[in-house]
């Protein structure tokens, strides 16, 4: 196995089905929560969690910045789909919000085993509303699908 911090090439189909396996998944996992309160407490936390980590993939996607080196040099982002002359940040809206509190969010009940957790359940916080971040997702999605062309898998 490559050392973490190695530049990976990757073709064009490599990249393709990457970001279309996470949309796919944004997408399955935000159809699955319309009979969230029928699912027991381990599929709830299995929906939140797949919600979160796919949000998050996809925002840093759409909205982060390329790094040069470091661990997350390997990391796609829009702009390595966009044509020669086109760009993504010009071309795309700015951030809403909502996205930035579920980045944050996500950071937080995700990749650190935090004090923010308990936070967001004593604050009435630690829902996530799957339509609300369907409807703001998708606009960016067909943005990017207007200049990118991807097929929606």
């Amino acid at each position: 196995m490559k050392k973490i911090n190695t530049k990976i090439e990757l073709n064009y189909e490599d990249k393709k089905r990457l970001l279309e396996y996470e949309i796919r998944m944004f997408r399955q996992t935000c159809e699955e929560f319309c009979g969230f309160s029928s699912k027991s407490q381990f599929e709830k936390n299995l929906l939140i969690e797949s919600l979160a980590i796919h949000s998050r993939v996809l925002i840093d996607f759409f909205y982060g910045e390329k790094k040069k080196g470091g661990l997350y040099m390997n990391d796609l982002h829009a702009q390595d789909f966009m044509p020669d002359g086109v760009e993504w940040k010009k071309e795309r809206s700015s951030q809403p919000q909502l996205f930035v509190d579920i980045k944050d969010k996500a950071d937080k009940q995700l990749a650190h085993l935090s004090a923010w957790r308990a936070e967001f359940q004593r604050n009435g916080q630690n829902g996530w509303s799957a339509n609300k971040i369907l409807l703001e997702m998708e606009k960016v999605i067909q943005k990017f699908d207007r200049i990118f062309d991807i097929q929606n898998s």
